[in-house]
């Protein structure tokens, strides 16, 4: 049987020092990006802002548009009971409708279509009543639209405070703001080592300062290069 132990430093000659004729370190700069939060005080109010300039376009007419719709509906239902000498007011009836509809609210224009349809019913010879239940029908249904679908944010909370106007039940609430701020980090190279070998310069890079002198191995190269001990590799060998 044939043992061989191999070092990647057990066998070498032995090492010459020669001058090192420069040392260079080099700090090396590296940007990144960090996460900087804080806790801020915001009142009811601003938070309401926030979520309304949040919301889509759709969201935030949603009752405008579905009220001038069913109100230019009830226009040209009108205006088509009125026989074909009158479709030249179909399209401003249609119009009228849609900016009333809009302006009033959905609510607004079935409650009103839904009480004055029911006046013209029983009284349908007396316009006034059925304009008064008309009337007092797109109120009712105005506040019971507003009572099931209720605006969010609420309107009080959106409407900007005038000046020595009195607050009353204001809420805050904490919360955790975050932005990314640019950070710097700065690492350190190895040292770079310029020395003579033989007549020629060589360059090269270690991990430790090295000092005034540098050891080298018998082919040129720094000893601090290489591995220790603990990192040398032992290969057994046994024969066929």
């Amino acid at each position: 049987m044939l043992l061989l132990i191999c070092g990647a430093g057990s066998v070498h000659a032995a090492g010459v020092r020669v001058p090192v004729l420069s040392i260079t370190h080099d700090t090396v700069a590296q940007p990144a990006q960090e996460k900087v939060c804080w806790d801020v005080i915001v009142s009811d109010r601003e938070l309401a802002q926030r979520q309304y300039q949040q919301q889509s376009w759709v969201v935030k007419y949603w009752k405008p548009i579905l009220g001038g719709i069913l109100g230019g509906a009830l226009g040209y239902h009108f205006t088509a009971n009125y026989g074909p000498t009158h479709q030249k007011w179909v399209y401003p009836t249609v119009a009228g409708g849609m900016a009333v509809g809009a302006l009033a609210g959905p609510g607004a224009v079935l409650g009103g279509y839904a009480l004055g349809t029911l006046a013209y019913a029983y009284v349908p010879g007396k316009l006034p009543v059925v304009a008064a239940v008309s009337l007092l029908g797109a109120i009712l249904g105005d506040k019971a639209f507003d009572f099931l679908f209720p605006d969010k944010p609420s309107k009080d909370l959106l409407a900007p405070p005038q000046p020595g106007q009195y607050l009353v039940d204001q809420k805050f609430y904490v919360e955790t703001s975050c932005l990314p701020r640019p950070v710097v980090r700065y690492t350190q190279s190895a040292y770079r080592v310029v020395y003579d070998y033989q007549g020629q310069r060589h360059t090269v890079s270690v991990p430790r300062f090295p000092g005034d002198t540098i050891e080298l191995d018998a082919n040129g190269k720094p000893m601090m290069l290489r591995p220790t001990p603990a990192q040398q590799v032992r290969v057994r060998e046994i024969p066929q």
